[in-house]
């Protein structure tokens, strides 16, 4: 049984480090600082991440890039545990540089 809203699989760390260097790109991050629309952003990432070979929506690239976001801010909160299993401090460290609302 085959459904057209499968969830698609977990991303992989190269795919969420390519994610990453996209949005985090200057460029990228002057249009969601100059726009109000940050969907049509989003919906730019996911087309090149697809032109990488990465199928993934815009909305999964959101959520991944908020989910990273909230995921560094408790990582940052217990910072004095030591435990480092994220991608990476310093990609994680990236999106500490970004405003919370792209």
């Amino acid at each position: 049984m085959t459904s057209a809203r499968r969830k698609n699989c977990a991303f992989t760390e190269e795919e969420t480090s390519v994610l990453l260097d996209l949005w985090a790109d200057d460029r990228i991050q002057a249009k969601f600082n100059n726009s109000f629309r940050h969907n049509l952003i989003w919906e730019d990432i996911a087309l090149r991440m697809k032109g990488m070979g990465y199928n993934r929506s815009w909305k999964e690239c959101y959520n991944r890039v908020a989910n990273l976001k909230k995921a560094f801010a408790r990582k940052k909160r217990d910072f004095k545990t030591g435990n480092d299993h994220c991608i990476s401090i310093q990609k994680l460290s990236q999106i500490a540089l970004y405003s919370d609302d792209t």
